[in-house]
């Protein structure tokens, strides 16, 4: 005759697996914390809507920016496109830009998606701040492309 001999501590098996399962939430969610806000005093200035005139690739650019905060204030997402009233023979752009910064690195990071589609959707750049300018390279279809962004008042 076999007679199942429960031990006191198995009937504490399922308590222990919920007080672990809870610990193991507490401490994932504690460590996923979004960061706080980021700030920057020449990034806050791009903030909003402006014309983008110039030569981009040596072409005439007429453009219509619109830019705004996204994700808890870690990117800047700039909506690029062709301004209504540029020449009819200027080529027609669009782009989304995502432009955060990483403290950890201490650079600028700029994600690009645009009409130009996935193969150019992989650009990554990485800037540096130089006074009312940032500077960044881009990584183009495996290639380096000096770009820089500047604010002028």
């Amino acid at each position: 005759m076999n007679a199942l001999v429960k031990s006191p501590l198995i009937a504490l098996v399922p308590i222990a697996l919920v007080l672990i399962v809870l610990v193991l939430m507490l401490v994932s969610s504690a460590v996923a914390q979004p960061p706080a806000e980021w700030h920057d005093d020449l990034v806050d200035h791009m903030a909003g809507h402006w014309k983008l005139i110039g030569q981009v690739m040596g072409r005439d650019a007429h453009h219509e920016v619109q830019a705004d905060w996204q994700l808890n204030h870690q990117f800047l997402r700039i909506k690029e496109e062709t301004a209504a009233d540029a020449p009819p023979a200027e080529h027609k752009y669009e782009a989304i830009w995502f432009l955060g910064y990483d403290p950890v690195s201490e650079r600028y990071v700029l994600h690009l998606l645009d009409v130009f589609g996935t193969r150019y959707s992989e650009t990554l750049g990485f800037g540096t701040r130089d006074g009312n300018a940032i500077r960044f390279c881009l990584r183009v279809s495996g290639r380096s492309v000096p770009h820089h962004i500047s604010l002028v008042s």
